[in-house]
């Protein structure tokens, strides 16, 4: 026989079992309508009970609830109509929960139903103002009460979009007031009206105090201007006056068609705008305006507000490394010839200093190990930049293990009058970054 132990924890509570759950609960509310506000009563309060409201309204998640005895508006219900909505509660007493649903009924009738409304006073256009500056912030904003069917007794409350708030209970009539915003930014404000018979009804505006944005865009001085490498625009510090509510819209062409776009908010700072730039601007499969290769690629932002809207580009030039890359047989005897051929990839890049678009470049063959002597082609000369060719035949006179290195290198012999890691001076981009990717870069070594 099997035995089953149950743990009753409360009268009206759910009971819980070790293999089975059974829900002897009870637990109920009682709803009190006032026109679209619902006034949501439980059966049971006290320590160590807590309580969680769905008021039923679909499409959102803030029609929620936490506390023992809400107040919900329907604000979805503020026209004529019947309306019903599902509430569920779901009761915890020390672990045992209980949830039951019911239906709330709402009926709205044109006679009972107030308008909330408001204009703003002395404004070129309703709740904008664009005079504000990053020194003078603050602004008085005048609004009017233009409300209607609320009754003699009324109350309106305005929630301000800054965090704080009036109400106002009729009589005396409320006609017009004011409120100081300290700084500038786009706010939302709210007037509920609350009409005598306990209909409700609210209305939002969108107050925007600020200024036309500016706009401008730069390269960091430390940007690495080679394919596959991240570019980090910077903007300049007037931007940081922008006020909130501003957006900024970037776009990258990179010629590949398909511009890319991104709109961030404003921050202050503002956030640094990167891109990776999978490609050369010398690549001839890309054009920007029917120019192929587009020799360089445009970086655009647009700052807009409600205030204005002003714009800011910048032009790139990307260079792509030599990708090394070439074939030889793996094993040998000595006194075998062995070829070597060039398997590397197109390289496109810009010489700043011819202000042109190059896809030559040098090649130069490093063999290390032992004795050999080439029988065709040439190694090359990296000291005296003579380039060496695609195809090197080698007979190996010592038996080893040899390495073969193949070094690229752009062929520009201006460029290669010094052989550091660095460009000389006279050859830096325009816009004065350096591309870091030549001549020291694209290497690739394999043994044989």
């Amino acid at each position: 026989m099997k035995h089953l132990s149950l743990a009753i924890l409360a009268l009206s509570c759910c009971v819980y079992a070790t293999t089975a759950f059974a829900q002897n609960c009870d637990a109920y509310f009682t709803p009190t309508v006032a026109c679209n506000t619902v006034k949501f009563v439980p059966d049971l309060m006290g320590a160590g009970i807590t309580y969680h409201w769905d008021f039923g309204v679909n499409g959102i998640t803030t029609d929620t609830s936490i506390q023992p005895k809400p107040m919900y508006t329907y604000f979805i219900a503020d026209s004529v109509g019947s309306y019903s909505f599902t509430v569920r509660m779901i009761r915890n007493e020390a672990g045992c929960i209980d949830t039951v649903t019911k239906v709330v009924n709402l009926t709205i009738l044109a006679s009972s139903l107030p308008s909330a409304s408001m204009v703003s006073l002395g404004l070129s256009a309703p709740f904008l103002y664009c005079n504000a500056s990053s020194a003078n912030p603050a602004f008085t904003l005048s609004v009017q009460n233009t409300s209607t069917n609320v009754g003699s007794n009324g109350t309106y409350v305005v929630h301000w979009g800054d965090g704080l708030s009036n109400t106002f209970t009729t009589p005396p009539p409320f006609n017009t007031t004011t409120h100081t915003y300290a700084l500038m930014g786009l706010y939302k404000i709210e007037l509920i009206a609350i009409a005598q018979n306990g209909c409700v009804d609210s209305t939002h505006y969108l107050f925007f105090n600020g200024r036309e944005p500016g706009a401008g865009i730069g390269i960091s001085a430390s940007a690495n201007l080679c394919c596959q490498s991240t570019v980090f625009f910077e903007h300049p510090l007037n931007i940081s006056n922008n006020p909130p509510g501003t957006t900024y819209t970037y776009t990258v062409d990179d010629g590949d068609g398909s511009p890319y776009i991104e709109t961030i908010e404003h921050t202050n700072p503002l956030g640094i705008f990167d891109y990776t730039f999978s490609h050369g601007s010398c690549d001839p499969a890309y054009s920007i305006n029917g120019m192929s290769p587009p020799q360089q690629f445009i970086v655009n932002v647009v700052a807009a507000n409600l205030c204005g809207v002003s714009s800011s580009s910048i032009t790139t030039r990307i260079s792509c490394a030599p990708e090394a890359d070439f074939s030889l047989d793996s094993v040998g005897c000595v006194g075998d010839t062995h070829c070597l051929a060039n398997l590397s990839d197109t390289s496109y890049y810009w010489d700043p200093q011819q202000q042109s678009c190059f896809s030559d470049v040098n090649l130069y063959w490093q063999i290390s190990g032992g004795d050999y002597t080439v029988e065709s082609g040439s190694l090359g000369v990296s000291a005296s930049f003579q380039s060496g060719t695609d195809s090197v035949c080698v007979r190996y006179i010592t038996s080893g293990v040899f390495t073969v290195r193949l070094i690229l290198t752009p062929s520009l012999g201006s460029i290669h009058r010094d052989q550091d890691d660095s460009y000389p001076a006279t050859t830096l981009p325009k816009h004065g970054n350096r591309c870091v990717c030549y001549p020291n870069a694209g290497n690739l070594s394999q043994s044989g």
